[in-house]
């Protein structure tokens, strides 16, 4: 599919800014990974020992311009069961337990760095929803394949301004209008402002991760 396209974002028109993000993408990236790595190393041994499954799983996802994806997370449900569509609730059954550990903490996001160096996802940037509600909500909601106009992120403006699940309409409306308001107004001080203020975000929201 094609996304409607509004005005282009500063990141896509000007070849020295995009360079600039990238380079805070690929540097953010690795360093992120060489400083956790210890944790990363002890999450993915508590996975493989807990029930010998795999580590990782992907999921596809649309990316910048609707390309699709295959987006990684650190396994946190019972094997084969995270390929549904079904929304994970409190007390979700398919969920292990080193699973609720990290899903708390959104740690098992942190593979999505390796989608970051590939250049398919950067740091900051619009999140990117599973295809299904891709579909469901661009039939719904004006301009909402707008926000693939640049590569989704790790993290996002509508990450930090409302974390939990998009279950509603509305809220999905409100993180739409985070997104372009990220889209239209990028800047390289923005992107370092929603990095610094995500570890804030998340502790401060850490009830509503499931």
């Amino acid at each position: 599919f094609k996304p409607i396209l509004l005005n282009g974002s500063p990141v896509s028109l000007d070849t020295n800014q995009y360079l600039l993000k990238r380079s805070l993408d690929v540097v953010g990236s690795l360093f992120i990974l060489i400083l956790l790595s210890p944790f990363l190393f002890l999450v993915a041994c508590s996975i493989k020992i807990s029930d010998g499954g795999s580590v990782f799983y992907s999921q596809l996802r649309h990316g910048q311009y609707g390309k699709e994806f295959n987006m990684l997370k650190f396994r946190s449900m019972d094997e084969g069961s995270d390929f549904t569509d079904q929304q994970v609730t409190i007390d979700d059954s398919r969920v292990t337990l080193i699973g609720k550990v990290i899903r708390k903490t959104s740690f098992d996001e942190i593979p999505q760095l390796i989608n970051v160096l590939k250049g398919e996802m950067s740091l900051v940037g619009p999140r990117p929803h599973i295809i299904s509600e891709t579909h469901l909500y661009s039939k719904k909601i004006l301009r909402f394949l707008s926000r693939h106009q640049v590569k989704p992120g790790v993290t996002g403006l509508a990450q930090i301004r409302t974390r939990g699940k998009t279950d509603t309409l509305e809220l999905m409306q409100e993180k739409l209008a985070s997104d372009l308001e990220y889209i239209n107004n990028w800047s390289i001080y923005m992107d370092l402002t929603i990095l610094l203020s995500t570890p804030l975000s998340l502790w401060r929201n850490k009830d509503t991760n499931i």
